[in-house]
């Protein structure tokens, strides 16, 4: 089994937990939330460039002809880079730890001593 290594206490911790032993950081594995906005960005960009080369420079002007075109490249594209963005975030693994200070006050950043 696959083990990681904690950047905050270094302990060893198997790959698919969600905290990790030694200082009880919280993990997150795969894709950020926030990730999913750049397929979504692309495709509305790819499917307007498409839309817009096929009134202007095709002069096609069937608008029953855009809404299908228009759907299956937006589609086409946001499955294409949705796939990709997945498989580049694959391994990502991210430790979130909350530090606490003496009066109970929570911290994200490490105290200096």
């Amino acid at each position: 089994m696959k083990t990681l290594t904690c950047p905050h206490c270094h302990a060893r911790v198997p790959h698919g937990a969600t905290v990790c032993r030694g200082c009880k950081a919280e993990l997150e594995y795969g894709t950020p939330a926030a990730a999913y906005l750049i397929p979504l960005i692309v495709a509305c960009c790819v499917a307007w460039l498409v839309l817009y080369g096929m009134y202007h420079l095709l002069h096609i002007a069937s608008h029953e002809v855009y809404g299908w075109v228009g759907w299956i490249v937006f589609l086409g594209v946001f499955i294409c880079v949705t796939v990709r963005v997945n498989k580049s975030f694959a391994d990502r693994v991210v430790y979130h730890r909350i530090y606490r200070t003496d009066n109970g006050n929570r911290r994200s950043h490490v105290r200096s001593r």
